[in-house]
């Protein structure tokens, strides 16, 4: 019998989640193991302390407090603990449950299987109130790389069309031990410490998963770490990378045979209530039904026997043995109907067709079933030792997320259809069955309600209205311009709706003066900081197949000015407004002669820059040659002579401000000068005027090929985009044709030398 090492680190955790993390490993009815704790610098100073205490309180030799001198849980794990005597390494995932059977089971794995070096499990994901929301029904696959990219970078209906499940290698890590002191760490930076784990071990032997539900994961708000800001998305996942290489060991596929029985079960909804139950399936051989049974040493198994607990593969079975079986007389039975044709093409609609015609097969010879739909897999139950459901919709759950969202759990005995109403008006009516959800695509703030209709009377059951009286903006862009523009949306907001408080986020919150927002209403929060039930998202988002996906934005967004797009998702009329900016843009006294112009050349695509060559530096020697002192603002390093170099942007936004003048592209420090209110001439030939703010003195030379942000089909992706004119003469002709001798005439034009 082997001896595990689980090791857990703790973040701002309740003492309910601790008690249930101590609770797990010594529930375990494998009794040989070590649990290491640690602390990764929770905000509350008194948790380590507390921490440490139930530690010395549960007095057990086997349970060690570590104290933690990094922050990242990765630095904790990166430690192998090599003076220790034990086997296996158990990563942890506080607050979350695992099974008292797990170590004896992976014991038994990695005993019978010497060239396996990690394993996982299957699980349950549910919310805190207990409530079902997926599954994981992990198939291992030859090539874990090829995998891990194609779910990182395949969109979410590609991976369905080829895949049974969401989760590529399930959850609950543990790997030999290391034969090493550390595990290599590159960065200390957010890491998904399954993929690091996996990958790690892939560099050492076979992995292995386990086919059954060994871990519940609690999705509680606010408690993963999906919402990252740029740096953390950009580095993430940046420790496992080096791991990932090509050539890697694969997976043991000791149950590939009997992946549709083992799913069956490990889904079964009342599987820890019974000691013993009767699968019914096509015929297994006997070295078959002895791997089910080794997954379940716990249980008695029985293959295609009337029971009172079955569990039915309708599908694979024989409809003869379907009609054998007086299904009446099971106190619980539990079918999975499995769609494992990956030639079709599949959508939410493909799947609610195949829900209905498992539906209408199983009515045949089953009867009182709840049911649970979860893409590929459809499960039936019937409980029949549980109390008579109450006639009440408390598990119907309705969100504004950028869109109405439908979410059901288990709804009462009926039939049910869920109205989508736009204030008065029917939007969509659809069935609605257990675990059903939907959202309909129309992703700009609207007023929406449900109403739970019965579909045999037409009586309205339940009216529920998203609680708006907290809501959510969160500009998705990282974008200076997008930022700042879209900020003056989300105040003008405030003009057409009677929030309480909106909690607003984006990728630049230092940008603004938070103490103002927060007394007009508006709470500038963190990612990680709390967050709402309902929200709503503002960008620019393109697809493939639609430059302005419709169910993203009312109108194209090349055709409207930038805070335009704001203003429609937020549903508003569009009114040009500035932000309210952070007050170090203020008081930050960076010197600036009387005579002085700020310039910023730099942006994020060649078609954004004024592409004269010289043009910039003929400029400056106009300007220099009227004794003006010309400050460059642009954060990347310059060759132009004669200018003094403002990297820093408070420094550089008081430099714009104290000189007033300011000339720039279209670019987000063009964006910080009108912020700031003051003189603004922008040359830009991609995009038109309307596109932008009012400028004080715009240059465009429309003689020319100018003007493609608006009629184009914008490639983030090719630095040098150029639409009709790439690779010729002609490329950026916009803005090349504009010389220094015009701009600067337009400047004397609009009276900017008057001082």
């Amino acid at each position: 019998m082997g001896k595990f090492l689980a090791v857990a680190s703790f973040y701002n955790n309740t003492e309910e989640h601790v008690r249930r993390t101590f609770d797990n490993v010594l529930n375990q009815t494998h009794d040989d193991w070590i649990l290491i704790v640690g602390d990764d610098f929770s905000n509350d100073e008194t948790f380590r302390r507390k921490l440490k205490q139930q530690v010395e309180e549960l007095n057990d030799k086997r349970i060690l407090y570590y104290p933690t001198k990094t922050k990242r849980e990765l630095y904790l794990y990166q430690n192998t603990f090599q003076h220790l005597d034990y086997d296996y390494y158990f990563d942890l995932d506080a607050d979350d449950i695992i099974d008292p059977h797990l170590f004896k089971i992976y014991d038994n794995h990695f005993q019978s299987h010497p060239d396996v070096e990690s394993i996982f499990c299957d699980f349950t994901q549910v919310k805190e109130n207990g409530v079902l929301e997926q599954w994981s029904a992990v198939q291992p696959v030859d090539d874990y790389l090829k995998e891990w990219n194609f779910r990182h970078y395949g969109e979410f209906w590609q991976i369905y069309n080829q895949r049974p499940t969401q989760k590529m290698f399930g959850v609950a890590r543990a790997m030999r031990k290391p034969d090493v002191n550390s595990l290599p760490i590159i960065e200390n930076c957010k890491t998904a410490t399954d993929t690091y784990f996996l990958f790690y071990n892939l560099n050492r032997g076979k992995h292995l998963h386990i086919p059954r539900n060994l871990y519940t994961y609690i999705r509680r708000s606010g408690s993963d770490s999906m919402e990252m800001n740029d740096i953390e998305h950009q580095n993430f996942n940046l420790n496992a990378q080096p791991l990932m290489i090509e050539g890697l060991y694969g997976a043991e596929k000791v149950y590939e045979d009997i992946w549709d029985e083992t799913t069956a079960i490990s889904t079964c909804e009342w599987l820890n209530e019974v000691s013993e139950f009767s699968i019914i399936s096509k015929k297994l051989t006997a070295v078959q039904l002895s791997k089910i049974r080794n997954l379940y040493p716990d249980k008695k198994v029985l293959l295609n026997q009337w029971h009172e607990n079955i569990i039915v593969l309708p599908r694979k079975a024989e409809s003869t043995q379907l009609e054998q079986y007086d299904f009446s007389k099971s106190s619980r039975v539990s079918a999975l109907y499995i769609n494992n044709n990956y030639e079709d093409i599949v959508d939410e609609d493909v799947f609610n067709i195949q829900y209905k015609e498992a539906y209408d097969d199983v009515s045949k010879w089953l009867s009182g079933f709840e049911s649970y739909n979860f893409f590929r897999q459809i499960r039936f139950t019937v409980n029949r030792t549980e109390p008579q459901l109450k006639l009440d919709f408390d598990e119907v759950e309705f969100y504004y997320r950028s869109g109405p969202k439908l979410n059901c759990g288990k709804l009462p005995k009926g039939d049910w259809n869920a109205h989508f109403m736009k204030g008065d008006k029917l939007e969509w009516d659809v069935e609605i069955c257990d675990g059903f959800w939907a959202n309909y695509n129309e992703e700009w703030l609207q007023d929406w309600s449900l109403r739970i209709v019965d579909r045999n009377t037409g009586t309205i059951m339940k009216t529920i209205t998203p609680d708006l009286n907290v809501f959510g903006i969160q500009i998705d862009s990282g974008s200076l311009g997008d930022t700042l523009s879209w900020m003056g949306q989300v105040e003008e907001l405030l003009q057409y709706r009677d929030f309480k408080r909106i909690l607003f986020r984006c990728h630049k919150p230092w940008l603004f003066d938070k103490v103002y927002y927060k007394s007009i209403g508006i709470e500038i929060v963190l990612f990680e900081e709390e967050w709402t039930q309902n929200w709503q998202t503002l960008g620019v988002y393109m697809e493939d197949s639609d430059i302005s996906p419709k169910r993203k934005h009312k109108r194209d967004w090349r055709t409207l000015p930038l805070g335009a797009i704001a203003a429609d998702q937020l549903g508003i009329p569009y009114k040009e407004r500035k932000p309210k900016l952070n007050k170090k843009f203020y008081d930050t006294k960076y010197p600036v002669s009387n005579k002085s112009v700020c310039i910023a050349t730099e942006s994020t695509a060649q078609a954004k820059y004024w592409n004269r060559k010289g043009g910039w530096q003929s400029l400056i020697n106009k300007f220099k040659a009227e004794d003006w002192q010309v400050y460059y603002v642009s954060k990347e390093p310059t060759t132009l002579a004669e200018v003094n170099h403002i990297p820093d942007i408070f420094e550089a936004g008081n430099a714009i401000l104290n000189s007033n003048k300011f000339i720039g592209i279209s670019s987000g420090m063009s964006w910080l000068a009108w912020a700031l209110d003051v003189d603004v001439c922008m040359i830009s030939g991609f995009t038109w005027e309307f596109v932008e703010f009012e400028c004080n003195v715009r240059i465009i030379n429309k003689s020319v090929c100018s003007g493609c942000w608006t009629w184009a089909e914008f490639d983030r992706g090719d630095w040098n985009w150029c639409p009709l004119n790439k690779d010729t003469k002609r490329q950026f002709e916009c803005t090349k044709t504009i010389t220094p001798e015009y701009v600067w005439q337009e400047l004397e034009t609009s009276g900017w030398f008057n001082i």
